[in-house]
Parts: C-alpha cells; structure tokens; sequence
C-alpha cells in the first residue's frame, strides 16, 4: 500500500485538519457576506463597524462577541443613523464569522462544542443547498445560464445588502439563516472555554433591547407631543397604537422583550452587576407594552416562575408551590385581560385565531406537496397562495406562517425542521436539566425562562424571520447552551469526528438533490407576469407596453396554443435593423421583420410542450444577426385568442 495512502485514516481524524477546514469555510462564508459592505454603495459608517467587529474577533473572540450582543439587535436603528438601506445585524454576524474562521484557520484550534458545531454546520449546509436549487431554477428561467450567475455573484459580492435585487429576494433569508447559526456555534464554543463571557453576552443583549424599549417610549412620547393636549394624546396613542420605531414587526419585537426580561431579572438577582438589570428592566418593560402582543405580555408570568423554580423548589413546600403556580397561571390570565383594552390597536382577537388556523392549513398542504425540502428557503410568503384554503386565498393576500416551526416545516420541509428542532434542543436541554435538578444559577434560569418563553410564542408568529431578533436568540441561545453544560455537568466530547460525518452527510444529500429540487420548482412554479429583459410597464396613447433592447423572456400558460403579441420596433437612426426570433421552449417557431414605430400583431402558434415543461413555457425574444445600437422593441400585452 502506498505510504500516502496508508496515511490517510489518520490524517481523516486529525483536528487540526478539521478545525482548519471549518475555519476556512468559515471565513469564506464571512467573506461572501460582508464583501458587498466594502465594494458596494454602503455607509462609511457600515464599513468601519464591520472592519472593526471583524478585526476584534480576529483578535479577542470573546470581546468580538460582546459587541456583537450590543450592536446585533440595534442593527435597525444603526441602519436609520447611517443612512444606510439594510440592518447592520446580519454584515455584523458575518464580519465576526469572518475573523473567528480566519482566526482558526490561521492558528487551528479544535472547537470546544462539537455537538453544537455540528448542528450547526448541518443547518448552514440546508440552508446553503436550499438557496443553490433556487439560483438553479431561476438560472433556467433567463435566456443562458451564464449571465443570470453572473449577475447572481456581482449582486452578492458588490451590492448585497445594500441593494436589493428582487429576484434573489431569498438570499437575504439564507444569509441570515447562514449567519445566525454559525454565530451560535462560536458562542457556544468561546463559552465554554471562557465561562465570564457568557455573563458578559447576555448584560450587552439587555442592554441593547432595553435601548430598543427606550427608543418605543421617545417614539411615543414624540407622536403624543405633535397632537396636544399632550397627556391625553399620551394616554390615547398607548392605547391605540403598537410602537416600535426599529424592528417593523411588532410582534417580533413583542418576542424579543420577552426573551430578554428573564435575562435582565437573573442579572437583578446575580451577585454582580446588578445595576444592569435594574437600569434595564423599565424599558423593557415599557417595550414589550407598546409592542403589545397578547401572548407574550401573559407568558411573562410564567416565564417568571419558570426561571425562579430552582428557588421554589429548595425554599417552598409542595403544596405552596401548587398553590403558587395556579396564582400564576390567573396572572397571566389577568395580564392577557388587562392586555384587551388594546383591543383598538389589534383588531378582533377571533379575526387573530382564524387567520392562524388558515395558515396552519396553509402549512400542512405545503409540507403535503413538498414533504422532504419543502419550498425552498425565504419562499413561504411568495409561494403562500397555492397552499391557503379558499376562505383565506380569496383575499388574495400572502402571508407568511405566523408559528415560526411551520414557517420552517413550509419552507425547508421535515428535513430542516428536524436540524431546527435539534439545534433547539442542544441549546436548551442542559439548561433545563440544570433547572429541573435545582442547579441553575439565577442567570441560567433567565436564559433558558426566557428561551423558552421565546419558542412558545413563536406557535403564533414568526420573530427570526427579523435579522435584529434572530440573531439576539442564537446569541442568547448559545450563551445558555454554555452555561447549561456546566451547570449540569454533561460532559461534551472534544471529538467532533461523529458529528463531522453527520455533518459530510446532510451536505452531500442535500446538495445531490439541488437538481431535482430545481427542477421541482420549474414544474410547479406560477411564472404568471414574470419577465426578463422588459422594461416596467408603460401606459400612452390608450396602450401598456414594455420595451427591451433584447433578448428578453416571458412565459404563458402551458395550455395556450395561440397568443397574439402586439410588437413595434424603434430606433433612432436609419440602418439594418436583423430580423427578430421567437423561441418557444428553446426552440425557434417565428421569425419575424418589424416596420420602425409600426405596431405589428404577431400571432404566434404555439408548438406542442417537448417533454415535461411544467404549468408554463418560455418565450424567448432575440435578434436573428448583431444586435443594433439604439434599437429597442416595444411589447404589448400577451393575449390568448383561443382563451386557453
């Protein structure tokens, strides 16, 4: 046997290999999102932050981390100082993924969770593998392949985030899926080789949405001063709006204070650093009121009592507690009462309920058609119109799930909810055998309370599809996966080889399927309107059109034999203009010679569908020779005259 080959096992097994090769993956993974930052439009003030947090995770992680904390949920508001048109949260994560894989690969070190980094390496690989069978599909929806990639790499590498392209809506959704997941494995990792900074995490995250709660309040205070009497708008404003002047979804904000005032409860109730929970607490307080969701406002006192069980446990007889937790459950009961004065603010709760059981049925009938992959990541709203039953679909309104584990189950199908379920439960499951054996520490208590808390809210909305949110919970999340291990003394095995060969798994199933997950969608796909190579529409002289300078691509019902499309050639100077082509599925059924400024009716006779063309074909529009300078092609609306 050859000596190299005889090697081979061993150098498998290395972990100095592995940590290098996630550390390289994981500075390129930084690097795709956070190169726009840099070559793009961005603010100055972007760039410099990212260049920072980026920089301080090369050098101290942990402090790089902390940072994180306090900046990550106030990415909106940083966004409105700097002018900037996209949330710092997500190019922040991405900047100190960057460093830290730059960091290992540079001075490789095995990582101190290999559970949680498995997780979440085979989550990022979903993901990844999700986004691949979108760009594949939407590749073939353009005239080659070629030029849709390509535009595909320069939006990402020279204009993401700043600029949204609205074909590649969904790269936003697997970036930060990407993103926060990784930023929970470094967490859980640095953690547990430093067990002061998961302390240190979670005060910057209380402080950072206690700077969200005071920011709600001087919004309300500044709308209640534009309408004076100033008391009396106050007090109708509180009763009839719902504030959140950065996070734009309310009830994801409504999630976030729920998440963080456990947090800022176990600091009050630590031995240092008090004075942090006691300046929080008020705003947060005063946030999670003017975001007003119901649900979360009556989970607090549970919440609450969760976090406080290690105490009750030690200090209070059986009998009180069950006396005790029935006085809980009327508090919450009263809470979500008091909570129906806001009624104006919400509208009727029962509209609430149906709309949710709508969506639930929306969801089931997705994962019915779509069981392993679902339809792919960040397509639930776009797509939630198929799959809503009729009472909801005749409003003609996509919505997104609102329960973030059927919006996951929608659109990475069983596959992906149960990675999501499993990161969930590596996060929380030593915390909360700390918790049921009376270990935790006030701190933990808060984290996993308020974790949990989190997740049973999130059965009536959807907050991590909210940068600012998502990435505060994996950060949170893995702060108590930390703290959890070490309260319940689980040990964690510094061998991450069972997990890497999970991890090779996941990836290499779900990229083997990208092609027919790709070509899944092109079946089932409603192309109807879409359009490449046109022009908005234009509406003059009792016509629409659209204008190209060609090629372009349109597509029209599979069962359509004929359409007319109305044509017209202009061009500002007198030469030979080539002929034009139509190509119908690829193959070329008309040529046709437009008269400059003329409208023509083209009449077109569609050719049988070659094979399995899906619910819609592709015609393609291209010159027959060179294409001509200050030429373009006006196009009418497509009409079917056989009515099919």
């Amino acid at each position: 046997m050859s000596p190299i080959l005889a090697r081979m096992p061993r150098l498998a097994l290395s972990s100095v290999a592995r940590a290098r090769f996630l550390g390289l993956a994981a500075a390129l993974l930084g690097a795709a999102g956070i190169s726009g930052v840099f070559l793009g439009p961005g603010p100055a003030a972007m760039k410099v932050g990212v260049a920072g947090v980026m920089a301080l995770a090369l050098w101290r992680i942990g402090d790089a981390l902390v940072v994180l904390a306090a900046l990550g949920p106030l990415g909106g508001a940083l966004a409105g100082l700097s002018g900037s048109a996209a949330s710092w949260s997500t190019p922040l994560a991405f900047a100190l993924v960057a460093g830290a894989g730059l960091r290992c690969a540079v001075k490789p070190r095995a990582s101190k969770d290999p559970t949680a980094t498995g997780a979440a390496a085979a989550w990022i690989a979903l993901a990844l593998a999700s986004a691949a069978a979108e760009c594949w599909f939407r590749a073939s929806l353009d005239v080659s392949v070629g030029p849709t990639f390509r535009d595909l790499f320069r939006w990402l590498l020279v204009q993401y985030p700043a600029i949204r392209a609205l074909p590649y809506g969904f790269v936003f959704a697997a970036m930060m899926t990407v993103a926060s997941a990784a930023v929970f494995a470094i967490t859980a990792s640095a953690c547990r080789e430093d067990s002061s900074l998961s302390p240190k995490i979670t005060r910057a995250l209380v402080l950072a949405g206690a700077a969200l709660g005071c920011l709600s309040v001087y919004r309300l205070v500044e709308i209640s001063l534009r309408r004076p009497p100033f008391l009396e708008s106050l007090l109708a404003f509180e009763q009839s709006l719902r504030v959140s002047p950065v996070v734009t979804d309310v009830n994801a904000v409504s999630a976030l204070f729920l998440l963080l005032l456990p947090a800022a409860v176990g600091i009050l109730a630590g031995r240092s650093a008090r004075w942090i929970g006691m300046a929080a607490l008020p705003w947060l307080f005063a946030g999670i009121w003017l975001a007003g969701s119901r649900t979360a406002i009556a989970l607090l006192p549970i919440a609450f009592t969760v976090q406080a069980w290690p105490w009750l446990r030690s200090r209070v007889p059986s009998g009180r507690r069950i006396v005790g937790g029935l006085a809980v459950l009327a508090a919450a009961g009263a809470a979500a009462l008091l909570f129906l004065s806001k009624n104006e603010a919400h509208g009727r709760p029962s509209e609430a309920v149906v709309i949710r059981a709508d969506m639930v049925t929306a969801s089931m009938n997705m994962a019915y058609h779509h069981p392993l992959f679902g339809v792919g990541i960040g397509n639930y709203y776009t797509r939630s119109l198929e799959f809503m039953p009729p009472r909801l679909s005749v409003r003609n309104i996509k919505r997104d799930a609102h329960n973030q584990f059927l919006q996951v189950l929608g659109e990475m199908g069983l596959t992906g909810l149960v990675v999501f379920s499993a990161i969930l439960v590596i996060g929380l499951a030593p915390g909360l055998r700390a918790l049921a054996r009376g270990r935790a520490s006030p701190g933990l208590g808060g984290l996993v309370a308020g974790a949990m808390a989190f997740l049973t809210v999130s059965l009536g909305m959807h907050p991590l599809l909210i940068a600012e949110v998502n990435l505060a919970f994996f950060l949170l999340l893995g702060a108590a996966r930390a703290e959890g291990v070490s309260a319940s003394e689980d040990s964690v095995d510094s061998s991450a080889w069972p997990w890497m060969g999970l991890i090779v798994g996941i990836a290499i199933v779900a990229c083997a399927t990208v092609p027919w997950r790709a070509s899944s969608l092109a079946r089932e796909a409603n192309l109807e309107g879409v359009s490449y190579g046109l022009s908005n529409w234009i509406h003059a002289d009792g016509r629409h059109w659209r204008t190209s300078r060609l090629p372009a691509v349109m597509f029209v019902p599979a069962s359509a034999t004929r359409i007319t499309l109305p044509l017209r050639l202009r061009t500002g100077r007198r030469v030979d203009v080539p002929d034009i082509q139509i190509r119908v599925d690829g193959r070329l059924t008309e040529t046709l010679r437009l008269s400059n400024g003329v409208w023509t009716e083209s009449s077109l006779v569609l050719p049988p569908p070659a094979g399995l063309s899906g619910s819609f074909r592709k015609l393609d529009l291209r010159w027959a020779g060179a294409p001509p300078e200050r030429t373009a092609v006006d196009m009418g609306m497509a009409r079917s005259p056989d009515g099919r």
